[in-house]
């Protein structure tokens, strides 16, 4: 009942028009709808061609879902051939074997669900393909054969073009390896990206309430993760209505193209809200989106742990958060940008991060080694000075947030926070004497510089502090205390990246 009041009015008046009231059962089952986008179906969900005979048969079953979800198992995107479909399919009596259980070969059962869903179907499926104007005829000739035989994405790809009060989709461990259902997807997204007097007929008819696109991996502890695709998101980003991308754990497929993937022609996103956890996009990737962005007021992109030298570097970081600030820095409330482990502060191209230039930032979370030195666990366990991030640093002239120097040092909060910040957050493990560094001038111009700082956050290296060090912290929680700021010295070993 919660799910049946949460949809919008329009749709209630239409189900109270359509719907008997012993029926709304059957209405709640398909408000949020589960499909399996592969043939491992033990993690629940039904075949897509199934929701699809179901709507081709009565159009308003498509009026119910505002939750899509499409559960993979990350497998290769396979599709029948002609020959093998009819093959697997052309004894009767072994079908019944299939279909009670019997036999449990995936392939042969999924032969048999594709076959009985488009006895009933085939002709319906087919007017829906050729009216829909996505493709060519010969695209929607190939897109309708994808899906007589057996394709998933392509059945999901037409899905989307029918169910009109879809609020929320969710992947999992689907789109990595989904071609075809990609690329559906881009045929139906692409009108939204251009102006309006280049917009197709379809364009602004299909997934006008999708309000957010979440894609989750996995992340097993015994071996790699299984990453979904972000290319996927800059297609969904081009929706009018979607305010909401969330990923983990994520990587891009493609290379940078010459367009930014947030491609809107003249108008604005209305994307307020990327969180991305354990990604694996570089920075100058990442920069690709922020073209229209002009209502974004949450960011968070925890880069994945590096491998050898595919980290998030300080320079990498330094381009996300100048693109922030150039399309996002009268809007953006948090914040938060991790880099990789792996990326010490180092070369005479490094550049003071400052994020100072924000209106309205009130929460932010940042690695601690983009300011000042941190420790990391060596080999046999101890914390250890991370390497060449205790020794000084040439500054490249004309960099900005700071005046060129000949060496880095560490700064000073009241110089690079916005004075609209409420909460700071350094992550990673850090000496006292830099947490003292940083907090330098606090007291004589929180009031004039950070009149609305409540909380700072750093996490000090625990096994290596002696009896000075926490003698030292003490005396700055009491200190900040007296000026209105929560200082919290804790360990980090305990907490989830994400």
């Amino acid at each position: 009942m919660l799910d049946l009041l949460s949809l919008p009015n329009e749709t209630l008046y239409r189900i109270v028009d359509y719907v008997d009231l012993g029926d709304l059962e059957h209405f709640a089952a398909y408000t949020n709808t589960v499909c399996c986008g592969c043939r491992d179906e033990d993690g629940g969900g039904r075949h897509p061609l199934c929701l699809l005979a179901e709507i081709c048969e009565n159009r308003q079953v498509a009026w119910y879902p505002t939750s899509l979800t499409i559960k993979g198992c990350g497998c290769e995107e396979e599709e029948h051939k002609d020959e093998e479909f009819e093959e697997f399919v052309e004894d009767e009596d072994w079908e019944e074997l299939v279909w009670y259980g019997e036999v449990y070969d995936p392939w042969r059962r999924d032969a048999v669900n594709v076959r009985r869903n488009m006895e009933d179907c085939a002709q319906e499926v087919q007017k829906l393909v050729y009216g829909s104007d996505y493709f060519d005829e010969n695209g929607n000739e190939r897109w309708y054969n994808h899906i007589r035989r057996g394709n998933r994405g392509a059945a999901l790809g037409l899905l989307l073009t029918l169910l009109p009060h879809l609020e929320t989709l969710t992947f999992h461990v689907y789109t990595w390896n989904a071609p075809q259902f990609k690329k559906v997807v881009q045929r139906i997204t692409e009108p939204y990206g251009r102006s309006s007097s280049e917009t197709r007929k379809e364009g602004g008819k299909v997934l006008t309430k999708l309000r957010e696109v979440k894609l989750h991996g996995s992340v097993p502890a015994a071996h790699e993760d299984v990453f979904e695709d972000f290319d996927l998101a800059r297609h969904f980003a081009k929706l009018p209505s979607v305010k909401r991308i969330h990923a983990v754990p994520a990587k891009n497929s493609s290379r940078l193209s010459n367009n930014p993937w947030v491609k809107v022609g003249s108008r604005t996103s209305n994307i307020d809200d990327i969180s991305i956890g354990h990604g694996r996009m570089k920075a100058t990737y990442m920069t690709e989106y922020s073209g229209s962005l002009k209502a974004l007021w949450k960011f968070h992109y925890d880069y994945s742990p590096c491998e050898s030298h595919n980290g998030l570097d300080r320079n990498g970081v330094s381009l996300i958060v100048e693109s922030l600030l150039k399309h996002a820095n009268t809007s953006l409330e948090t914040l938060t940008l991790k880099a990789s482990y792996c990326s010490p502060l180092q070369g005479s191209t490094a550049i003071p991060l400052s994020i100072h230039p924000f209106e309205k930032l009130k929460e932010a979370s940042l690695s601690c080694h983009l300011y000042a030195p941190v420790f990391q666990k060596d080999k046999a366990g101890p914390l250890v000075p991370a390497p060449d991030e205790t020794k000084s640093l040439d500054i490249a002239s004309g960099s900005s947030g700071f005046e060129a120097s000949k060496t880095f040092e560490v700064p000073k909060l009241v110089d690079i926070l916005p004075g609209s910040i409420e909460v700071i957050e350094f992550w990673r493990q850090v000496a006292m004497e830099h947490v003292e560094a940083l907090l330098q001038g606090l007291t004589e111009h929180k009031a004039d510089r950070l009149p609305h700082l409540k909380k700072i956050i750093f996490y000090k290296a625990a096994n290596t502090v002696s009896a000075v060090a926490e003698e030292m912290g003490e005396t700055l929680q009491e200190e900040c205390s007296e000026i209105g700021i929560r200082l919290v010295l804790g360990d980090d070993s305990r907490r989830n990246g994400y």
